[in-house]
């Protein structure tokens, strides 16, 4: 099984760093696909993430190309998921949201994303766990993804076929 991640702009972890987290690619946001504030209106000519808080903006995408919306603090209301549901939208579940957080909201941001990751699989929606990785420091092998994953409700397989497949199809690597 192959898997794959999503760093944040700027940063990409060279192959041999990769493959010994045990990713066959790690995907950059504005290289192989862009992550795009909400409030603009398309991703370009490549895939795109929109990502933002304003929960109209993010529908708009989910309906209108963007291969996934990624929320900030994890917050989606039940149109952006049924938009979401209905044009075959990735929700992208950040995990520095959570690593990076201070130790106060923490547990809150964990309680976010299980909440969401809860209310895009009862609604038929395939949800990626992407690093989004500034640095290298902030870069997770893929047995901790899988990890935090089943920390945020997935089970064993959910979390390796999200890691695996649904990744690789954000980074245009299935269809």
């Amino acid at each position: 099984m192959d898997f794959y991640d999503l760093v944040g702009p700027g940063f990409k972890p060279d192959g041999d760093l990769a493959a010994r987290l045990g990713y066959k690619s790690v995907f950059t946001a504005g290289n192989e696909l862009l992550v795009i504030d909400a409030g603009k209106e398309s991703g370009g000519h490549l895939p795109y993430v929109a990502n933002g808080n304003n929960q109209g903006r993010l529908a708009y995408h989910a309906k209108n190309g963007a291969q996934g919306v990624m929320p900030d603090g994890f917050a989606a209301d039940a149109s952006l998921i049924e938009t979401m549901r209905d044009g075959e939208c990735i929700m992208v579940i950040a995990i520095s949201q959570i690593t990076q957080a201070g130790a106060e909201s923490r547990p809150k941001m964990l309680y976010m994303a299980a909440k969401l990751f809860s209310a895009c699989r009862k609604a038929g929606i395939n949800v990626a766990f992407v690093s989004m990785a500034r640095s290298r420091a902030y870069l997770e092998s893929y047995i901790q993804m899988i990890e935090l994953a089943k920390l945020i409700g997935a089970d064993e397989q959910y979390a390796r076929y999200s890691i695996s497949r649904v990744n690789g199809t954000l980074g245009g690597m299935h269809d």
